[in-house]
């Protein structure tokens, strides 16, 4: 009876040591103000990580005038992948406008052969 009594505990302490807690706070994004000694580049790449660790797809907002296409895609950078984001902001409606985004695959007809329809969750300048 005891050794089972010790078995327990010593389960239950190896257990509880092992635990992690792996809660994301969505606070990912931290002020590099404090650490003056990253140069520019190293603050990119580091903030470049965080984003991309947070979800978001790099992406560049492409303006097109011609009959038959969506008028503003996003290109996401480092992919053919083009993206019609059916609810895309007045404020990011600037071809060229670099931008971090997450979003929603939809699940509609194409309202242009290049590019997948989606909703735009969160969107952010780069």
């Amino acid at each position: 009876m005891t050794l089972i009594k010790v078995s327990i505990a010593l389960f239950s302490m190896v257990f509880f040591l092992n635990c992690n807690t792996t809660k994301n706070t969505g606070n990912t994004m931290t002020s590099d103000s404090s650490n003056s000694t990253m140069s520019n580049s190293d603050n990119s790449m580091t903030s470049d990580t965080n984003m991309m660790e947070a979800g978001y797809s790099k992406g560049v907002i492409v303006y097109s005038d011609k009959e038959g296409d969506c008028p503003y895609t996003i290109q996401v950078v480092g992919s053919d992948a083009m993206f019609d984001p059916v609810n895309l902001s007045e404020n990011y409606k600037r071809a060229g406008e670099k931008i971090w985004f997450t979003y929603s695959p939809l699940r509609m007809m194409n309202r242009c052969d290049k590019a997948n329809p989606v909703n735009v969750d969160d969107i952010k300048t780069r």
